[in-house]
């Protein structure tokens, strides 16, 4: 293997390395479920209390 040939393999393995640490950041257990709220019968739900406006984005059209 030429000079060149190695220092593309270490780049290569440099990089690996680093993507394999840096996906691995984040909070170490296990993954939490959402917490669940209880809804008597009769009662409105937050979520359909809340009334947002249906404003265009600006890259709406790319779409």
């Amino acid at each position: 293997m030429t000079k060149y040939t190695v220092s593309r393999v270490r780049q290569a393995i440099i990089l690996i390395a680093l993507s394999a640490i840096l996906s691995a950041c984040g909070q170490k257990g296990p993954l939490k479920a959402p917490e669940s709220k209880v809804v008597t019968e009769g009662a409105i739900p937050e979520t359909e209390s809340i009334v947002k406006d249906d404003r265009p984005f600006v890259l709406d059209p790319l779409l």
